[in-house]
């Protein structure tokens, strides 16, 4: 039995290691016992500094380390959801990710986390270009020598531009 757990292990680490989203796992403490390649090559730590002691809260910026220890907390207890985090990379670079976990149990108790890091980048991009496509428009609109208004079904005024104030 033993040699299949030893299997199983070893195949969770192989398909682990094919994923492109860093896949991790840690103590209750928050020192990381695994973590897969992608994350190696994402944070820029070895394998050994790994194994030395490397924490999770070493890898979100100073900022934010006091609200990880808590969701680090209540996530052992099996009370949280994914976090977002501003995370930090050996060299000091910074990305936007969501932490997704779960509770590792063993003998009924969490001993540990298990999850994944989703690198948002690309989605603060578009909120980004989002955010700023609406406050241009929102400009363009508001100095229209025009009243422009937005009513709804019933006739209640939703929206109207300083032009139609003024009228």
């Amino acid at each position: 039995m033993k040699n299949t757990d030893h299997s199983n292990e070893n195949l969770y680490k192989e398909l682990a290691d094919l994923l492109p989203q860093t896949v991790f796992e840690m103590d209750s403490g928050g020192r990381f016992t695994f973590v897969n390649k992608h994350a190696l090559l994402l944070f820029g730590y070895s394998p050994e500094e790994v194994e030395n002691g490397l924490t999770a809260l070493q890898m979100v910026v100073p900022e934010q380390r006091v609200l990880a220890a808590e969701n680090l907390r209540m996530s052992l207890k099996g009370e949280s959801l994914g976090h977002e985090y501003t995370m930090v990379c050996k060299d000091g670079s910074t990305f936007p990710a969501i932490i997704h976990s779960s509770p590792i149990i063993r003998d009924g108790q969490p001993i540990g986390l298990r999850g994944i890091v989703v690198d948002i980048t690309g989605r603060k991009r578009v909120e980004q270009a989002l955010q700023e496509s609406e406050q241009l428009l929102r400009s363009l609109v508001d100095n229209m020598l025009d009243a422009t208004l937005i009513l709804d079904w019933s006739g209640n005024v939703l929206f109207a531009n300083n032009a139609a104030v003024k009228l």
